[in-house]
């Protein structure tokens, strides 16, 4: 018990350190509340991005804000030294077709696609010389499934979180900073998953290579 207890502690400390450290950021690179709430959706910790954090991302969608959210998922996507990173812009980009502005958001991802198409085969070797991408590669290949409206089996991170139903939305306070009052910082939480809401109606066709002439 008391092995679990320091180990509880420890991922508690660094997950603190952690998130010092994005409000620091925050402050310096003068993030809007919108891009702070991108970043905390796929900050860099075991949790998932919560379904209400979510849900105010994809209203956002339909606002002016709309370019600096993709910018900043497709900054993270981009990141090599971190698996999460890569794995909750997958996730955030799968609920934005399903709750957020889905052509607008469509259109950047086929401008984007071989970002994605890349992560298929992500690899990242941690400290202890293990192969820590797997899930990145499972996700991207899901994610091009589901934007080819290829049938996708249902697994725990496609649910929606019980914590934050469909009946309780997440509503953010005028003032500032006042949303992050409401995301619970434990990284114990319930995974928010890229569940609910009605699928896109664009389907993303597989591009073939242009024929070669005979020799």
């Amino acid at each position: 018990m008391d092995n679990l207890r320091r180990v509880y502690q420890q991922n508690k400390a660094n997950a603190d350190v952690k998130r010092t450290i994005r409000e620091l950021k925050n402050k310096v690179y003068n993030y809007s509340e919108m891009e702070q709430m991108v970043r905390e959706a796929t900050c860099n910790d075991v949790s998932e991005p919560q379904l209400g954090l979510m849900r105010e991302i994809a209203k956002g969608t339909f606002t002016v804000e709309f370019s600096s959210i993709m910018a900043v998922i497709w900054k993270r996507i981009k990141d090599t030294k971190s698996e999460r990173h890569p794995y909750k812009c997958l996730v955030l980009l799968e609920f934005l077709l399903r709750e957020g502005n889905a052509e607008m958001v469509l259109t950047q991802i086929q401008n984007n696609l071989h970002l994605v198409s890349a992560l298929t085969s992500f690899r990242l070797i941690n400290e202890y010389h293990v192969d820590v991408g797997m899930e990145v590669r499972e996700r991207a290949d899901r994610f091009l499934k589901f934007l080819r409206d290829e049938p996708v089996p249902e697994t725990p991170a496609s649910r929606p979180a019980a914590s934050q139903s469909a009946s309780a939305p997440f509503s953010a306070p005028a003032a500032d900073d006042a949303w992050k009052s409401a995301v619970t910082w434990n990284a114990e939480d319930d995974a928010a998953a890229a569940g609910g809401g009605r699928k896109f109606n664009i389907r993303i066709k597989p591009t073939t290579a242009p024929p070669t002439a005979n020799a």
